[in-house]
């Protein structure tokens, strides 16, 4: 009963900024369904593409696919096939608005 009482702020905060909680057990292989596909996809769509001749090499390219790729243009099913880059301003606009924060808020007075 303490427990129940005591993830009450945090399931009423998950509702408020419409996200769902993701609760596992150790040992469960369905916890990191997301993490394992992101493995595979990154192995499949990049790394089994391309030879590295150094680790720098395959660093950047790492990089590269992530943040010009796989969060700016590929959709995830995961997230009802957005980009993460909008899933996430999605969210922060979400957050703005359950905390009732304004962008004037934000801007530095010139």
């Amino acid at each position: 009963m303490y427990a129940e009482k005591e993830n009450f702020p945090v399931k009423l905060m998950a509702r408020i900024l419409e996200v769902r909680l993701s609760v596992g057990r150790t040992g469960s292989c369905h916890d990191n369904a997301v993490a394992e596909s992101f493995f595979a996809n990154l192995k499949n769509e990049m790394y089994h593409r391309q030879k590295f001749s150094a680790r720098v090499e395959a660093r950047r390219a790492l990089v590269n696919y992530i943040e010009t790729y796989y969060n700016r243009r590929r959709p995830h099913s995961t997230i009802d096939y957005q980009i993460p880059a909008q899933a996430m301003q999605s969210f922060m606009q979400r957050c703005d608005k359950a905390f009732g924060i304004d962008d004037k808020d934000l801007q530095v007075a010139a």
